[in-house]
Parts: structure tokens; C-alpha cells; sequence
């Protein structure tokens, strides 16, 4: 069989299935069991994020097994649509924001010069510098941390941590705090933002890769120009102070951009978990992202067993489904 597992009764119980893979769209039983795919549970639902609620009796059983008595499994296919789109559009807008304000700090330079009268050219270059150089030195940071917490949680920490630094950045009264804070702080932030915002689009495409992920780094060009213009209008209303705490405003909005960073695999126990709704209510299941993935493990194994049935999939009620 397979099962959902419930995160909840999982951290509660404390047992650690280190061997335990997520397929996708359910958790394979024994090997020594093998059983055609059932879902049981008709009543299980999603809440706000995707998060399971009512969670099912043999997701429950699953808690009682040792991790080293489940089979590993391949990991989600890319959808190549749907969803996908959202992402690409998060990461649009997270490069968009990130290099807007990292390349507008020429506009700023002069009027920040004003307040600090007593700071050199080379001073005053290095809250651009600093910014640019460290949220490009963070890479191997923010891909360590989007590969343990998922680029969702980094990409909205970053932008939290950045707003903070602009927004403190906006009050310091020497040139050193302000290379300090706007530029070492706020280039961490926007390091954390930026590496997993272009790597999440390779996850949610395998055919149009290249083409998904040109849209998303075209925010950078675009942001550039936009914020280029932004600024330099702010400015001449709310001097460079107000225009700091203003971009420490529309950075936090990469925490909006960074929620559509879903997990590909909570995207596809979404899309189980409908497919069973419309079997409780008697509905003609659907072919969609589980046969695939089906046919797709059954591809896979062409390498092993060159037998009769290769990309064909026989289900319980015996009728054959090809590829």
C-alpha cells in the first residue's frame, strides 16, 4: 500500500525514518509487501498552506515502522506547467527588487555624501560595493541553508533581514554603520534571496527550463532600469533616508514573491489528495500526474527488465494504460 505520513504525529513521536523518502504523492510500504497503490482515508483534507489535517489510519501505522523498512522511491518529476508559472513569476519579482536596489546605489552615492561630509569617494563607494560583493559571497550560505530548510523559508528570511537592515540603515550617522548595516547586513539578506529564487525554477521544469529561467532572471534587467528612475524621484520628495526606508519597504515584499516557492512535493500531495476527493464523491478519476509518474518509474526501469508490458501500466481493475 501506500500512505501519507503526517508530519504532526511524526514530530510528536520523535521516531527518525532516516531512511524515509518522500515520493511525491505517497510513501512506499515494504519491500517485502508489495501490493497494488491504494489510498485509503477519503476524508483526509488539506489546510491553509497544505497542511494535513485528519490524518489517516495508515499514515498513522507508518509511525510504527522503522525507516529501514521502506523502499526509496524516485524523486517528483517537474510538472512543466501549471503551478510552475507562479514560481517563475516569484523569481521574477525577487530579481526585480534585489538588483534594482543593489545597482540603484549610484543615484543615492551624491546625496548620501552630503550627510557624510568627512567620508572619501572610495568611503562612499564601498555601501554599493559591499552590498553588490556580499550577496553575491553568500552563495554557498544561502544554497547550504535552501538545501536544509527549502528555498521558500530562506528566501523570506532573507527579505525579512534585509527590510531591517535598510530600515536601520535609514538612521545611522556614520559612514562606517552605514557600510556595516546597509551594506554587510542588507547583502546577506538579499544573498539569501537571490541564489534560491533562481535555483527553485530548475525544480518545477525539465523541458522548458531555459526558457522558465530567462524569464525569471530578466527581473534583474528590468529592475535595474525601473529602480534606476524609482529612486531618483524619491529622492528629490524624501531625500535618501526616506527613500532607504521606502526600499526597505518593497524588499520585504520578496516574502510575498518567496511564498510561491512551494515544495514540488507538497504540489503533488495537493494534487493526490484532490484526485481522492473526487473518488469519495464517485467521480471518474482523472489521468493526470500519478499515472505519469507511474509510466515514469515504469520508463525507468526499462534498464532492468525488458519485458512485454515496458511503458505499460495494468491497473487494479485490469485495464491497461499506455504511455
Amino acid at each position: 500500500k501506500a500512505a501519507l505520513l503526517d508530519w504532526r504525529l511524526w514530530a510528536k513521536s520523535g521516531l527518525r525514518l532516516r531512511n524515509l523518502q518522500f515520493s511525491g504523492f505517497a510513501f512506499a510500504r515494504a519491500k517485502s509487501t508489495p501490493a497494488p497503490m491504494a489510498m485509503e482515508d477519503e476524508d483526509a483534507d488539506i489546510g491553509v498552506g497544505g497542511d494535513l489535517r485528519r490524518p489517516s489510519q495508515a499514515g498513522h501505522s507508518l509511525l510504527q515502522q522503522s525507516g529501514d523498512d521502506f523502499a526509496n522511491v524516485a524523486p517528483p518529476n517537474p510538472p512543466d506547467k501549471g503551478y510552475g508559472w507562479f514560481v517563475v513569476l516569484g523569481s521574477f519579482l525577487c530579481n526585480a527588487l534585489v538588483d534594482g536596489c543593489c545597482f540603484s546605489y549610484g543615484v543615492m552615492q551624491p546625496h548620501i555624501a552630503s550627510s557624510f561630509a568627512d567620508a572619501s569617494p572610495s568611503m562612499l563607494s564601498l555601501g554599493g560595493s559591499v552590498l553588490t560583493g556580499t550577496y553575491l559571497f553568500t552563495g554557498p550560505l544561502s544554497s547550504a541553508l535552501a538545501n536544509m530548510f527549502g528555498c521558500r523559508a530562506v528566501v523570506m528570511t532573507g527579505a525579512l533581514l534585509t527590510m531591517l537592515a535598510f530600515f536601520a540603515a535609514s538612521f545611522v550617522s556614520s559612514i562606517h554603520a552605514f557600510i556595516g548595516v546597509f551594506g554587510f547586513l542588507g547583502g546577506i539578506g538579499f544573498g539569501l534571496i537571490y541564489l534560491p529564487a533562481v535555483v527553485t525554477v530548475g525544480f518545477w521544469f525539465e523541458k522548458r527550463r531555459a526558457f522558465a529561467t530567462g524569464i525569471a532572471v530578466c527581473g534583474s534587467g528590468i529592475g535595474t532600469a525601473v529602480f534606476a528612475l524609482l529612486t531618483d524621484g524619491l529622492i528629490d520628495v524624501y531625500s535618501w533616508r526616506g527613500t532607504v526606508m521606502i526600499l526597505a519597504g518593497l524588499v520585504f515584499n520578496c516574502a510575498v514573491a518567496g511564498s510561491f516557492f512551494m515544495p514540488l512535493e507538497r504540489y503533488y500531495l495537493i494534487l493526490t489528495l484532490r484526485e481522492r476527493r473526487r473518488r469519495a464523491k464517485g467521480e471518474p478519476m482523472v489521468r493526470g500526474h500519478i499515472i505519469e509518474r507511474l509510466i515514469e518509474n515504469k520508463r525507468r526501469e526499462r534498464n532492468i527488465s525488458q519485458g512485454s508490458l515496458n511503458g505499460w501500466i495494468i491497473t487494479t481493475n485490469n485495464k491497461v494504460l499506455g504511455e
